[in-house]
């Protein structure tokens, strides 16, 4: 490894011209300063392909979506071979910023339900599971799930049938009616709104925008669009 000197210094010049004739300031750095930075940079990438390495990580299986309504979800992940007892992290943090659940555990087996909420009503929750290391890979490379407590039910896509030209959508279990909102294209202004205790069928051109979601007992679906 090449280091610095401590007797190195920074050799500035009084100017760079540039073609059009202007004088910009700007130091000329020297290169042991790289040198030290690219060396500490490759320790860096070494020490974590070193805790890959060590610390193998297991996909979770349970929750498969990326966004989901329950607060307290059980958490499944695949097995590794040989492996019984898998060291858990995860950290659940508001929109506003403030982290709302941090935990780092020790599990038997290959499922875990955490003990309190992970969210009142929203949340970002980021989640890693390895073996049981001391030295596990950073929490910013594992799973992201997304948590929002009014995704009380959930919508599949607009269909668009080919034949007829018409736009529709299955119907949701638990939905007690939908709500179906147009929108003008070039602006975004709300042309109706309109409430349906069913799926039903539409048309729209090219200057509209249907939005749909379902309302159901404790909440709403998310929105799908047409088209």
């Amino acid at each position: 490894m090449l280091l610095a000197s401590p007797s190195a210094k920074l050799r500035t010049c009084p100017s760079t011209k540039l073609r059009t004739g202007l004088a910009v300031p700007g130091p000329v750095v020297n290169f042991r300063v790289f040198s030290v930075a690219a060396a500490f940079a490759g320790v860096v990438l070494g020490l974590s392909a070193q805790a890959a390495e060590d610390c193998p990580r297991a996909d979770l299986l349970e929750p498969a979506a990326q966004t989901i309504s329950d607060s307290r979800p059980t958490l499944v992940w695949q097995p590794l071979p040989g492996v019984s007892r898998y060291r858990l992290r995860l950290q659940s943090r508001v929109p506003e910023g403030e982290i709302k659940a941090a935990i780092d555990t020790l599990v038997d087996g290959t499922q875990f339900t955490p003990p309190r909420p992970l969210a009142d009503h929203r949340a970002v929750v980021k989640l890693l599971v390895t073996v049981a290391c001391d030295a596990p890979p950073s929490l910013d490379t594992g799973r992201r799930i997304f948590i929002d407590t009014g995704l009380s039910c959930r919508m599949a896509p607009l269909e668009l049938d080919e034949g007829t030209g018409l736009w529709s959508w299955p119907q949701v279990s638990g939905a007690v009616g939908y709500d179906v909102y147009r929108y003008a294209m070039p602006d975004g202004r709300l042309l109706s709104r309109e409430e349906t205790p069913r799926p039903t069928s539409f048309s729209i051109d090219s200057a509209v925008v249907v939005a749909v979601r379902a309302r159901c007992a404790n909440g709403y679906s998310d929105w799908k669009l047409a088209p």
